[in-house]
């Protein structure tokens, strides 16, 4: 889906995701993409951006819905107090390493680079210089790192690193197309957790 490759290319251009590389093959073998939201900021949030646009790909215009519904429940930055934030927005593992900790590494590393900026330390790595948005702003310094985990797997990272709850959506309650995601989903897939934690008390 070119729609959805330019989307997570134009997040990774703010130069705070997580690339796994095993290094004995050079194979990329999971990822974790970060974007830094700052609430002050004058631009749309790039999921109501991107939702906006004519003729996107049908797939693609639902995963915006989906995630714009759960974004519409929860005001993050009145409930955590903050202006600043790392939202934890994609997470993959190749299918051939799945069991060996992937995906659990990733997000620790992600929690890692945002404790990094809050601290003060510009560690974003630009994957393309003209379009690196800090070369002439100061790079926000993240408060908390915030996720929608969407499946039990990646809940369970949430859970095991010690991410507080914000809030359970249950896939009866939001709907694509007048369908319930839960009618379209395994009944083991039953629920979203939005979960964040606060870089101050790690």
């Amino acid at each position: 889906m070119a729609e959805f490759d330019e989307f997570l290319i134009e997040i990774a251009q703010d130069g705070v995701s997580v690339i796994c590389v095993e290094t004995s093959t050079d194979k990329v073998v999971g990822a974790g993409i970060n974007k830094l939201r700052n609430i002050h900021s004058c631009e749309t949030p790039i999921f109501q951006k991107h939702f906006i646009r004519e003729d996107l790909d049908p797939g693609f215009k639902e995963m915006l819905n989906f995630v714009l519904q759960l974004e519409d429940k929860v005001d993050i930055a009145d409930y955590f107090q903050i202006d600043s934030f790392m939202d934890h927005m994609f997470l993959a593992t190749h299918p051939d390493y799945y069991g060996k900790g992937i995906g659990l590494k990733t997000v620790a590393a992600s929690v890692e680079i945002a404790k990094a900026l809050y601290k003060g330390e510009d560690v974003a790595v630009p994957i393309s210089e003209d379009k690196y948005p800090w070369k002439k702003t100061p790079i926000p310094r993240p408060q908390i790192v915030i996720a929608l985990f969407t499946s039990p797997l990646s809940q369970k990272i949430g859970k095991k690193l010690g991410w507080n709850l914000v809030a359970e959506f249950s896939y009866e309650d939001l709907f694509y197309e007048g369908k319930s995601y839960a009618s379209r989903l395994d009944k083991d897939n039953n629920c979203s957790l939005y979960m964040g934690i606060k870089l101050s008390e790690i």
